[in-house]
């Protein structure tokens, strides 16, 4: 493993060391990073990215669902990673298109009835802004999970996809070094240079 600020995040203009980065800065940065992978066609080398911190103990932070998310349905409860951009809703009379990045969590609330039916949910975004009886465009949610991607189907009642982050900074920092260190030439075949340096740099 390299030594502690060997890696750092670009956000914005600055550049931040891991040392000096917190749970969100990094989190964002991988799942970026994860994202960019399974859109270049390696699922397998995005679960690599991922496991660094989705077995980590969570906290119920106000992370958006982009960074890392907690999935539950009648059937199933995991964490992942949101790879849908962005959710094109309809709410009283107008349509908007709202990032991954801004949501807080979705809440599914009524369940299809046919399939002219809309699905309806709750969400929340980042700022606390909460939208009620919104029809969903686009009803399902791909989520890169220890599994592989996996589709979340809104239209269900009850479903809900919530934001969460980790409670151990360190750890996060330590386990995000190690996967770094270990994939970097895979990482940087797979998405290209350009890519790669917009998530994670070398410090000099």
């Amino acid at each position: 493993m390299s030594a502690a600020g060997a890696w750092s995040v670009p956000t914005g203009s600055d550049i931040i060391g891991f040392d000096s980065a917190d749970a969100m800065m990094l989190l964002t940065a991988a799942s970026g990073l994860a994202n960019a992978l399974v859109h270049a066609g390696d699922v397998s080398l995005a679960i690599k990215v991922a496991t660094a911190y989705l077995r980590m103990s969570v906290d119920l932070g106000g992370s958006p669902i982009s960074a890392l998310t907690h999935v539950t349905t009648p059937a199933r409860a995991f964490s992942g990673v949101c790879l849908t951009d962005a959710i094109p809703i309809c709410v009283e009379g107008e349509s908007l298109s709202i990032p991954a990045r801004l949501i807080r969590s979705i809440t599914a609330t009524r369940r299809r009835s046919g399939w002219r039916s809309p699905s309806t949910a709750t969400i929340e975004l980042v700022d606390a802004s909460i939208y009620r009886h919104v029809e969903l465009k686009t009803p399902r949610l791909s989520v890169l999970t220890v599994l592989g991607c996996q589709n979340v189907d809104m239209a269900t009642a009850g479903v809900t996809v919530c934001g969460h982050s980790v409670r151990e900074i360190g750890e996060l920092r330590d386990r995000l070094e190690v996967v770094l260190e270990r994939h970097q030439q895979a990482f940087l075949k797979t998405v290209g240079a350009a890519t790669f340096d917009s998530f994670f740099r070398r410090a000099a």
